[in-house]
């Protein structure tokens, strides 16, 4: 396997938005670790955890930023911050809704 050198986070972003990972419900895109260690076996398998931790928004918070751009929904259950998401997949979100309300 070779090494992929784009850094994780935005491995993950793309991931993410391109619909390769997490999945897609009336609130937006959740992801589990057990799911984002499954899809980045080429990373240590110490560093899913931590990763994940540090991108979390911290608890009260609801803006984003750079940095922080999880929430975390219960144990091993995060929810990805829509102003991490591109136009392209928001709409996805917003017709599955839609969808979900007809």
């Amino acid at each position: 396997m070779s090494e992929n050198k784009e850094p994780l986070k935005q491995r993950f972003l793309d991931a993410i938005n391109c619909g390769d990972l997490g999945t897609l419900d009336d609130y937006g895109v959740t992801i589990t670790v057990k799911e984002f260690k499954a899809y980045f076996r080429d990373i240590n398998p110490h560093y899913p955890g931590a990763f994940l931790r540090q991108a979390t928004i911290e608890q009260g918070q609801i803006s984003a930023t750079h940095t922080q751009y999880l929430f975390h929904v219960r144990k091993g259950v995060y929810r990805v911050h829509p102003a991490a998401l591109e136009k392209n997949r928001l709409q996805e979100i917003l017709w599955q809704h839609i969808k979900n309300i007809n």
